[in-house]
């Protein structure tokens, strides 16, 4: 269930840019960021963060990291226009509730591992495997996910997306 936690805008994107696996966690978010900003500022949308308190935070963002429970967070993705995150639990959730999303995978293929709720405004980015099996790892030192290029994301983060924002 979900539990009230106080956004100032009712217009936000969330960012959850880390997982439980390092394997999963894109080291290009804050480019993305970067050129999503002004966009979505002008369009009048907030950009929030959310993860665990240890994580490094993005600039350009409400940093609400740690700063909820789990039924706080559900609440923020429920009411979120859009979100941006790796495989994690927050993708899941955003992907429940409906909301448009941009999801990166790696180790684990978005067969396996979702956006399993898809109502057509989910995508699923998955890095170049160049052949090779996935590593179902929770360490990746080739760094799979990096392998994605932000101009790749930002493509499915373009205006065309700004449609599907409620």
């Amino acid at each position: 269930y979900t539990s009230y936690y106080p956004i100032s805008n009712d217009r936000y994107i969330v960012i959850h840019p880390t997982s439980g696996m390092s394997s999963k966690n894109y080291s290009y978010y804050q480019d993305i960021i970067d050129f999503l900003y002004d966009e979505a500022n002008k369009a009048g949308f907030d950009i929030i963060q959310i993860g665990e308190e240890k994580d490094t935070p993005l600039s350009k963002c409400i940093n609400l990291q740690g700063k909820t429970n789990i039924h706080q967070t559900c609440f923020i993705l429920k009411n979120a226009s859009f979100f941006i995150g790796n495989d994690s639990f927050s993708t899941h959730v955003s992907s429940a509730f409906g909301v448009p999303l941009v999801s990166l995978y790696s180790v684990i293929q978005p067969e396996v591992a979702g956006p399993y709720w898809n109502n057509g405004k989910q995508f699923a980015i998955m890095a170049p495997l160049e052949g090779k099996k996935p590593k179902y790892s929770a360490e990746d030192p080739d760094r799979t996910i990096d392998k994605i290029k932000p101009e790749e994301i930002l493509k499915k983060i373009s205006i065309k997306m700004f449609y599907f924002i409620k």
